[in-house]
């Protein structure tokens, strides 16, 4: 199914600051290197993710008893998915499209490394979804029930 268990949500809460922390060290390693070894391994896309996970995780700690969640869990799951695409797209388009007349440019390490960091901030970004969706439904179902009362 696509929603995840209650279980399953309540470990994403608590491995928040895990979430956070592994982006943020993964965001600062390029900083970290000496200048050759810095640029190659950056994975920008990933490390947002990550650390979106764990903005998630701070953001609905309370996903059971405080009415309303949802509309924030919605909210900040659409804007975070226009970012994405957009600088997706962006990336995307710098380093695969040519100009009108030119010759197709060649997969390079820096086309190579964004597939990757693309890939895997896509995975990630399809458990922030469900997680994000699962929050919302669960959390619509409690407030609708407290308005019946």
């Amino acid at each position: 199914m696509f929603l995840l268990a209650e279980a399953k949500v309540d470990r994403i809460i608590q491995n928040r600051k895990r979430f956070f922390l592994s982006g943020l060290m993964i965001f600062l390693i390029p900083f970290l290197l000496p200048k050759p070894w810095g640029i190659s391994c950056s994975a920008p896309f990933t490390s947002f993710m990550l650390m979106g996970f764990g903005i998630y995780g701070f953001a609905f700690r309370s996903w059971r008893s405080d009415p309303g969640l949802w509309m924030l869990a919605v909210l900040i799951t659409l804007a975070n998915s226009a970012c994405l695409m957009f600088y997706e797209y962006e990336q995307y388009r710098s380093l695969f499209m040519a100009e009108p007349g030119q010759p197709p440019r060649p997969l390079n390490w820096n086309g190579l490394k964004f597939v990757l960091d693309s890939t895997l901030a896509l995975l990630i970004y399809s458990r922030v979804v469900k997680f994000a969706a699962t929050v919302s439904i669960k959390n619509w179902k409690i407030t609708k029930e407290l308005k019946r009362k």
